[in-house]
């Protein structure tokens, strides 16, 4: 594949923009709001395509996102009215976000309680596509609420602030259990949940600089990461699938974007993002991931500050993505560089195209606020250059070109069939058994992302069977790796085990494993081996599940 260096003339000089793709980069950003409808700082999910915002009065409403096109119906984005009498944006700091457990998804926001009160609301969605909402039990005075990423494999939970002034506290628990509260021993600003571990990442001031500081989940302890003279504002977490592991990337002094990486203990500068821009700051750096790399959409600036928001930019802005990888930079920016505009608040949305960013396009001056879509280009990225989810030294390899394709030949056109959305077809990947049936592990979109597998005649696309995995795999938390013998009996992981079915769908056995696995294959004396996503090695006897040999070849590494 070809490495393409664009030139985008933005202003009166260049910026390189170097990356491998597989066509030139052309900037496609839309206005997909109501131009009469002030509508600012939506959240947006990617698993159930909705869009989540405050309106000036308080109200929360929910609105639909197609993925095919990206756009928001309906465009003034009151599609469903959900909960009334939000405390303002302004006083809070924040409006409503979404947090995430397994399966489920809901919204946490701040509530007025009598006009004067704080308090965090909840609304989840009911088993017939509307919503029910609750004040959480003992939530009066904590407000600010962030939640879990769509990662989570646990509860949903929620970090806020608990108090009402003067000795304020970072707190945090699980949206249904009251009794699961647990307060820092420092620190006042609010957190975020830290991707993929058991911690929170607040920031504190340190003598008179702003540094990073990570908290215990369990016990509360909040131990300082960076050090330095350089500020840290506005941490966000990410799991980066290049290291498979958590990440953090901050504003620093307000200029640029430090992404964070935990090296053998210690949280180290892994990159710093200097736009290519006459723009002199940086505003609301969002990671992201897409094809086995990390980016980070962000705000770039002439100047920041606007009303009680000290990190909003203010003035002209632009809105641009950028690769974490030093070894390979990777800058461009996605909007309509032809017009002036005060841009903010930039959030992914993977569409079924590719990753697209939504922002704020406000006008001071008119008082209004609309909300445009910036596609990114990334989805006409592919090819073998592209990293497999987790790194491809977790993949058993078994083709001569090392990079996990069919050794079948290739057809010269396909006949599709649809059974349903595949939610992470980078794990969810189908096999062929030996009598020419599919065999796939899929998330059911029209079942509530209830987690299934299936046999299909891959002629036709008839589905054979279709099993709640649930039912068969307690505990699942997500299917992989699968693998059918010459008897057509399918090998499946899940979170912590390694499954034997037969081609009826009936569990033979199951054995507890560290970790799960995205490539089994079977040795030349037909035992199985696999790899762990989290560093361990097995060889099993398929038969009846024993395991001959476990063993980690990370044992330095804290998952």
């Amino acid at each position: 594949m070809k490495r393409l260096i664009q030139m985008i003339l933005v202003g009166a000089g260049f910026t390189a923009n170097i990356h491998t793709a597989s066509a030139v980069f052309v900037v496609d950003d839309q206005v997909v709001s109501d131009p009469a409808t002030f509508l600012g700082d939506p959240e947006f999910d990617s698993r159930t395509n909705q869009m989540v915002w405050q309106d000036a009065l308080g109200d929360l409403w929910v609105a639909d996102i197609d993925p095919a096109t990206g756009d928001i119906s309906p465009l003034d984005g009151k599609g469903t009215l959900v909960d009334s009498g939000l405390a303002s944006i302004v006083g809070v700091g924040n409006g409503p976000e979404w947090t995430y457990g397994v399966q489920d998804a809901h919204i946490a926001y701040t509530r007025l309680i009598n006009g004067t009160t704080r308090a965090i609301g909840i609304a989840s969605m009911d088993g017939a596509g509307g919503w029910t909402t609750r004040i959480l039990n003992d939530g009066f005075n904590r407000w600010r609420p962030e939640g879990t990423s769509p990662s989570n494999t646990s509860a949903a939970r929620i970090a806020y602030i608990k108090g009402s002034g003067a000795g304020n506290q970072i707190a945090w628990r699980n949206i249904v259990d009251s009794t699961s509260e647990t307060v820092a021993t420092s620190g006042v600003d609010g957190a975020r949940f830290v991707a993929g571990s058991s911690f929170l990442v607040s920031t504190a001031k340190v003598a008179t600089v702003s540094q990073l500081q990570i908290i215990h989940e369990v016990t509360g302890q909040v131990t300082q990461i960076t050090f330095g003279a350089n500020h840290k504002y506005n941490p966000a977490t990410f799991i980066a699938p290049e290291f498979n592991e958590p990440m953090i990337t901050t504003m620093q002094n307000k200029t640029a974007v430090a992404v964070w990486r935990n090296v053998a203990g210690v949280w180290e500068k892994h990159h710093t993002i200097n736009l290519p821009t006459s723009k002199g700051y940086v505003s609301s750096p969002e990671p992201f991931t897409y094809g086995g790399k990390s980016y980070v959409a962000v705000v770039a600036a002439d100047a920041l500050g606007v009303g009680n928001f000290p990190f909003q930019p203010a003035g002209d802005t632009e809105i641009w993505i950028a690769g974490i990888d030093p070894g390979q930079p990777f800058y461009r920016r996605i909007d309509d560089p032809s017009t002036n505009a005060q841009r903010s608040e930039p959030e992914v949305y993977e569409a079924d195209f590719g990753p697209v960013v939504f922002y704020t396009e406000t006008d001071p001056v008119a008082g209004t606020a609309i909300v445009r879509r910036a596609d990114t280009g990334l989805g006409d990225t592919t090819g073998y250059d592209m990293p497999l989810y987790g790194g491809p030294w977790s993949v058993m390899h078994r083709d001569n070109r090392n990079s996990g394709s069919t050794p079948y030949e290739i057809p010269d056109a396909y006949v599709g069939h649809n059974l349903a959305f595949l939610k992470n077809v980078q794990i969810n990947r189908p096999t062929m058994g030996p009598k020419g049936n599919i065999y796939i592990p899929y998330y059911d979109t029209n079942a509530g992302y209830a987690r299934k597998f299936a046999s299909l005649e891959a002629a036709t696309g008839a589905v054979n069977y279709s099993h709640d995995s649930t039912v068969l795999l307690p505990d699942v938390t997500v299917a992989a790796g699968n693998l059918i013998d010459r008897n057509g009996d399918y090998y499946v992981s899940t979170e912590g085990a390694m499954n034997k079915l037969d081609s009826d769908g009936n569990l033979i056995w199951s054995t507890p494993i560290e970790g799960f696995t995205r490539s089994p294959q079977f040795t030349s004396t037909d035992k199985l081996i696999f790899l762990t996503w989290n560093g361990w090695v097995y060889v099993m006897e398929p038969s009846d599940g024993t395991i001959l040999m476990g063993r980690t070849m990370t044992g330095w590494r804290d998952y």
